[in-house]
């Protein structure tokens, strides 16, 4: 440190200061001297660096520790002298055992120079892997060379020391070479196609220092083919008619136009030489509808109407528009097309239309059938509403025809399981399907009401034909099983014919019904108040759109689920809800009197007090 001073003695008492030492354990420099000018008036300090000397700690040659040292991985002990420490090792390592004078050394072990040490190392192989992989279409072959580095261990120099740490050290053993027959062979081992392989990409993975996957081999992609492009007018989007009431399309507008025609693909092949098919394309063609003529590869309107598309032909629907009240002063409809009526349909009238009916007013005791959909506007009083075709119906019995078969089913398969003849067991096998097949008898007959002539006639049969083949089946006449076999297989055309009607949804929207049945083959919408002594079959689902709506009494069966707002009332009106798919539901407040079943399940619920 230096210290400026006007004499040695005075930078010698700062320093003793300083350091806080005797003199004799301080060095002083004098780096620049004092000095002094004018005749003692101007001074100037000198400069004295001075320092603190090291004590040296003399050895005292009767005690010293013992200390321990490796050095090019020979280890060296000296013994500790008078009462010093001998030195003492921490053995860390898993991939090093210590032994000591033939025995496992602890991790924690003092030394002496006679000891006997020794070491065992397990060092780690280097490793080379194949692994090959193909895409989801095995259009691509992956291979991946993995190349893991061994480690070959041995013993880390340390430098002297009374404690330290035994531990291995280790140099990296490089992996040997992929060769690419190696390669090769492993690809064509996983029956890849030799002339695919990409030998190239191969090489390339061969010379690489690290692990690496490389696309080695490649198929040809199939290209799949393209359908037939259509333009088509924005009209034929459109659900419903516009509450102007005016036609969507005018004659001579074009409906349809062919853009291109459908592009056949090409087949692929993938990496092991396997053909990669792609779904045929054929050409499509417009096919006109009613209402609709075609002129080269061009649909045109010949009436103005509803444009649709069914059964891949498009058409124009026509539209007939009665203004004011439908009565006995005008006639009924039986009409190719839409219907609106600018008003209300009065008592005892009839309204049959192929497309859809809306009515701006109410109806009133009369009959209304629209194979599309039907939008009555204000209330319907007495009568019966029909939305989609009379086969509606189909969506309330197609599971019962169906547990029917299965319960038919199961009378056959106890039949085959008797292995004696036990007239006793054989009849209680009869009697218990008898039974089950009434229970669903009963079922189908709830929805009666929404039947059509023929349909109720079809349904009289049914009934006739399976009490006449268990009164035989009884008397154990092989007449009886005989007819249940017809009987099964009418029951499962049935299922079939129904399955393929039902695939048309239709939507029936009215404000309130009362005393009326009122039937779609999709959805039934209650817009106001709901309904009162109605019969109400969907399809799929019947819902009332304000909360507020009351449905007091009557029927109402869906295919899905039924939404409703209050149902039943404080007087404890026999109100009737069922769900016919067993994953449906029925929502509402209840009053007491009202009966929920889903699917077959009869459903509890919190009365309104």
């Amino acid at each position: 440190m230096i210290f400026e001073t006007m004499s040695s003695r005075e930078a010698m008492e700062r320093a003793v200061k300083h350091f806080k030492c005797s003199e004799e354990e301080l060095r002083i420099e004098e780096l620049e001297s004092p000095s002094t000018k004018m005749v003692g008036l101007v001074k100037k300090c000198g400069k004295f660096n001075i320092e603190k000397v090291k004590s040296e700690i003399k050895e005292d040659p009767n005690n010293r520790d013992g200390h321990v040292e490796i050095i090019d991985g020979k280890l060296a002990v000296t013994d500790a002298t008078g009462k010093d420490s001998q030195p003492s090792v921490f053995i860390k390592g898993p991939q090093m055992d210590t032994f000591l004078n033939g025995e496992k050394a602890s991790v924690n072990t003092i030394l002496s120079a006679q000891d006997q040490v020794s070491f065992a190392f397990e060092d780690i192989p280097a490793e080379k892997h194949l692994e090959v992989e193909f895409s989801n279409d095995k259009v691509c072959a992956y291979l991946t060379i993995e190349r893991k580095y061994g480690k070959r261990f041995h013993l880390k120099d340390i430098p002297k020391s009374r404690k330290t740490v035994l531990e291995p050290g280790f140099d990296l053993v490089e992996p040997k070479k992929v060769s690419f027959k190696e390669c090769i062979s492993t690809l064509v081992d996983y029956g890849i196609k030799r002339e695919l392989i990409d030998e190239a990409a191969v090489r390339e993975g061969c010379e690489a220092k690290e692990t690496v996957k490389v696309v080695a081999a490649k198929g040809k992609s199939p290209v799949a083919g393209r359908k037939t492009e259509f333009y088509y007018c924005e009209e034929l989007r459109d659900k419903e008619i516009l509450q102007g009431l005016e036609p969507i399309v005018r004659k001579g507008d074009l409906l349809a136009k062919k853009i291109m025609p459908a592009i056949m693909g090409y087949p692929g092949m993938n990496v092991l030489g396997e053909i990669i098919e792609v779904l045929p394309v054929e050409d499509e063609e417009l096919i006109p509808g009613k209402g609709a003529e075609k002129r080269g590869d061009e649909l045109y309107s010949l009436v103005d109407g509803r444009p649709f598309g069914k059964n891949g032909q498009i058409g124009v629907m026509p539209l007939l528009t009665v203004i004011g009240d439908l009565d006995k002063d005008t006639d009924d409809i039986d009409f190719d097309g839409d219907v609106v009526v600018k008003g209300n349909v009065q008592d005892n009238m009839v309204i049959r239309a192929t497309g859809n009916v809306k009515i701006m007013g109410s109806v009133h005791h009369s009959q209304i059938f629209a194979m599309q959909n039907i939008d009555v506007e204000g209330k319907v009083v007495g009568g019966r509403l029909q939305a989609g075709d009379e086969n509606s119906i189909f969506h309330v019995i197609v599971n019962i025809v169906e547990e029917m078969t299965i319960e038919i089913e199961k009378i056959f398969k106890g039949l085959h399981q008797v292995e004696v003849k036990d007239e006793r067991e054989i009849l209680e096998i009869i009697n218990i399907g008898k039974d089950n097949l009434d229970e669903l008898i009963k079922e189908m007959e709830r929805s009666a009401v929404s039947m059509n002539i023929s349909q109720l006639e079809t349904l009289n049969e049914l009934k006739k034909s399976i009490l006449h083949a268990f009164l035989e089946m009884k008397l154990l006449h092989r007449l009886g099983f005989a007819e249940l076999k017809e009987i099964y297989q009418t029951l499962k055309d049935y299922k079939n014919l129904m399955d393929e009607e039902l695939k048309d949804i239709k939507i029936l929207r009215v404000k309130y019904a009362k005393s009326a049945t009122v039937n779609s083959s999709g959805d039934i919408i209650i817009t106001g108040e709901g309904s009162y002594q109605s019969n109400l079959m969907a399809g799929r689902k019947v819902i009332c759109e304000k909360s507020s709506s009351v449905v007091k009494g009557g029927t109402i069966i869906a295919g899905k689920q039924i939404n409703a707002g209050v149902v039943g009332a404080p007087s404890e009106i026999a109100t009737f809800c069922k769900v016919l798919d067993g994953e449906g539901d029925i929502k509402g407040r209840f009053y007491k009197g009202t009966t929920l079943v889903v699917k077959n399940i009869q459903k509890e619920y919190v009365a309104i007090e």
